[in-house]
């Protein structure tokens, strides 16, 4: 609800009451009330796939809408607008009939860009336990902000053949094209309220094995005092003192992996990684122009021809080094530090090319050449083994971005109706 102004010419008090009563009432009789005020309710929808359905003019084999000729597509858990507790408590006792015979007309809202209702669809209730089930008798539609939403009437199907008692007998009487889940969370995104049924369930074990992998990473990189992700390369014996120094090696080309990809995140929070201020050249543009870029975005596939190209030099917490920085976490008597950076130190330097794991080789490749399948990505993960080397310190982030951008890919939907 807007309101703009309570001034008015007559600069009445009661004026003004009226303004601001009207303005509410207006916002009573706007279509999104329509959706906030009516009870959501979840239901198995079953929607007439037209596409395989031998139905209408030339078709003589049709005797009904269980008979075999009508196949359905089953969205399970898809949730409608407008339910009467009283009436359905009444439909829970049988109870279902006016004084006609016939049974009572339901109404429901659709959200925008989801169900393409008609009539003689079917569905059953949730709080139900799909023991009901309904025929869709009237589909009108409706705009909300000029998006498109769906207004239906539907009501218990009293002429059931012999074997057709509820949701379950349907299936089991083999109407069911396809299997899908509505994703509610995805109304209003790019990305497609619809799953198929095996996708989904796919999908769940694959976003599980991400997480627990990301777990596993942060075990063995992830130093939380630093807020760096480094790993142990051995101590150094400093001859003058007899002391081992533990040696760590750290990549400023992670930090820009992940401020523009994202793929890492602490305590399920993306990682905001503190950004050492050690590398001898400017990072963004070093990052822009790195075979790993190029690489995510397909323009280069250096990184599994000859691997990741470093520079290397040794960080050492001395105030009068010319590479010192006084506000560094590095700046730690207990450790020494690698530098792996973009490019040489000295005219001259031979690049140290760290290369992909095994396991990651081939998943990389078929990302690269656009063949990436969900099942693929389900055995990699399942063949991961991490070690405590810069081999998987660097690919591990690269491998969980390709898996960012195909879980996108997969969900996006060109062209999509926003609700909101």
């Amino acid at each position: 609800m807007e309101i703009k102004s309570i001034k008015n010419l007559s600069g009445s008090r009661a004026q003004s009451v009226t303004n601001i009563v009207q303005n509410f009432e207006k916002k009573l009789d706007s279509k999104v009330t329509e959706f906030v005020e009516n009870t959501p309710i979840e239901c198995n929808y079953y929607s007439i796939d037209k596409t395989v359905s031998t139905t209408g003019p030339g078709f003589n084999d049709n005797a009904g809408y269980y008979s075999g000729a009508v196949k359905y597509n089953l969205i399970k858990n898809f949730v409608i607008y407008g339910y009467d507790d009283e009436l359905h408590a009444e439909k829970e006792n049988n109870e279902v009939l006016d004084t006609m015979g016939k049974p009572e007309a339901i109404s429901a809202l659709l959200l925008p860009n989801t169900v393409q209702a008609c009539e003689e669809d079917r569905l059953t209730l949730s709080i139900q336990n799909h023991q009901i089930i309904y025929r869709v008798t009237s589909v009108n539609v409706g705009t909300f902000h000029n998006k498109p939403y769906t207004k239906i009437e539907y009501q218990v199907d009293t002429d059931l053949p012999d074997g057709i008692r509820d949701g379950q007998s349907i299936e089991n009487a083999k109407l069911i094209k396809d299997k899908f889940i509505f994703q509610h969370e995805n109304v209003g995104t790019d990305l497609s309220v619809f799953l198929k049924l095996d996708t989904y369930d796919k999908l769940n074990t694959l976003k599980q094995a991400r997480a627990d992998l990301m777990e596993m990473y942060n075990d063995f990189f992830y130093d939380e005092m630093s807020n760096t992700y480094t790993v142990d390369a051995g101590g150094n014996l400093d001859e003058d003192t007899g002391y081992s120094y533990p040696h760590r090696e750290y990549f400023p080309i992670l930090v820009d992996l992940q401020m523009e990809f994202l793929p890492l995140s602490v305590y399920d929070v993306d990682a905001m990684l503190f950004h050492e201020t050690i590398s001898t050249g400017k990072n963004t543009v070093n990052w822009k122009t790195s075979d790993v870029r190029k690489f995510i975005r397909r323009k280069s596939d250096n990184i599994l021809k000859e691997g990741i190209a470093t520079y290397r030099y040794t960080y050492v917490s001395d105030i009068y080094n010319n590479k010192y920085n006084i506000i560094s976490y590095f700046n730690n008597k207990k450790y020494q530090y690698d530098i792996y950076d973009y490019k040489p130190i000295y005219q001259g330097q031979e690049p140290i090319y760290i290369s992909a794991p095994e396991e990651l080789e081939t998943i990389l490749d078929l990302f690269y050449q656009d063949k990436l399948t969900i099942d693929e990505i389900l055995e990699t993960f399942e063949n991961i083994d991490i070690d405590m080397d810069s081999s998987y310190l660097l690919f591990i982030p690269i491998f969980l971005c390709i898996v960012d951008i195909f879980l996108y890919n997969l969900l996006y939907v060109n062209k999509i109706n926003r609700f909101y």
